[in-house]
């Protein structure tokens, strides 16, 4: 059965996910080499604790954690454990998951462990600009198959594969909710979204075969191929104004917004455009492309409609406009 939130219930629910969203943030900012993912397990429980919430995933099935921290070909649901020490190179998954006042928030970002491959990289963009692709579809009237679709044809044009052994999920006063969100699916087939629906989107996306298997602990899920996977997720609402996951999670820039940061645009006459930040004040970005918008002028444009990229160009390439031009150009050709 689905439940459909009432607006205190979605009150509710933008506290959890504020709470999540900052033990996911506090983790990330943590992952380093040298650094065990039982640290970083640490750092979750304790942000959650603080904050007055319980973590959603420490006894959940008999889970023995706070958070799903998983490594490289590790797909979901990895076992923090002191005797796993990050490396230069490494990508990590950290699922996070608290509830307050009875209501869930669950929110997945993969991290750079230094710097990565760019085969790592172009995953992890990948992945990520799925989720956000995604999210534009989750507007009334729109069907389940339209969510999957939209993650599917985006990684698949790129050849990558989507996990489906394992989904994204309805959430609120419990963890795991109908509807079952498939990160895979046909365009207007599915459960109808309707405004007051809280789901979960969370596209799991490796660079090879999408087959994944458990291994003996009942958790740790891997890529039978051994190849890197990511993750991401966010909890958003359906609302009669379209999808919004500032209701319940605010992720989508907070994350990793700074200077020199590529963004896409999801609203407005320039929506699907890329620019680079010059400044955010934590609700606007100011931007420019080095044409349209220059560094003189910049676009100013709500957080909560950009989409962020995990390509930061550095302060040498933010010097004049033509550099900021000549980078697009080269980011585009590299992701197209």
């Amino acid at each position: 059965m689905i439940n459909l939130k009432t607006t205190r219930e979605l009150r509710y629910m933008r506290d959890a996910g504020k709470i999540s969203q900052e033990a996911l943030l506090k983790a990330g900012e943590a992952v380093r080499p040298g650094v065990s993912t039982l640290e970083l397990d640490k750092i979750v429980r304790r942000t959650i604790e603080k904050a007055g919430a319980v973590p959603s995933f420490l006894g959940y099935g008999g889970f023995p954690a706070s958070a799903c921290i998983s490594v490289n070909n590790v797909v979901i649901h990895g076992i923090p454990s002191a005797h796993e020490i990050l490396k230069e190179g490494d990508i990590v998954s950290i699922d996070v998951g608290a509830i307050y006042e009875g209501f869930n928030g669950d929110n997945a970002w993969t991290f750079p462990c230094g710097k990565v491959s760019e085969e790592a990289q172009k995953l992890m963009d990948a992945t990520r600009e799925s989720l956000f692709l995604a999210i534009e579809k989750a507007v009334p009237g729109n069907r389940i198959g339209d969510i999957g679709s939209a993650v599917q044809q985006y990684v698949e044009a790129r050849n990558y594969s989507v996990v489906r052994e394992f989904v994204g999920h309805g959430v609120g006063a419990k963890l795991h909710e109908d509807p079952s969100v498939p990160n895979y699916g046909t365009p207007g087939r599915g459960v109808r979204l309707l405004p007051g629906m809280t789901i979960a989107i969370e596209p799991m996306v490796t660079q090879g075969s999408c087959e994944v298997k458990i291994l003996k602990d009942g958790w740790t899920t891997v890529t039978k191929d051994g190849k890197p996977a990511a993750h991401f997720e966010h909890s958003i609402a359906i609302t009669p104004d379209g999808p919004c996951d500032s209701h319940i999670t605010g992720l989508r820039c907070q994350m990793d917004c700074v200077r020199g940061q590529i963004m896409r645009s999801l609203k407005g006459h320039d929506k699907g455009d890329f620019q680079v930040v010059l400044k955010t004040d934590g609700v606007y970005a100011y931007m420019a492309d080095g044409k349209r918008r220059r560094m003189e002028a910049p676009k100013k444009k709500k957080l909560m409609h950009l989409a962020p990229t995990a390509t930061v160009l550095s302060e040498e390439s933010l010097s004049t406009n033509r550099q900021i031009r000549t980078a697009l150009t080269a980011y585009r050709a590299h992701t197209t």
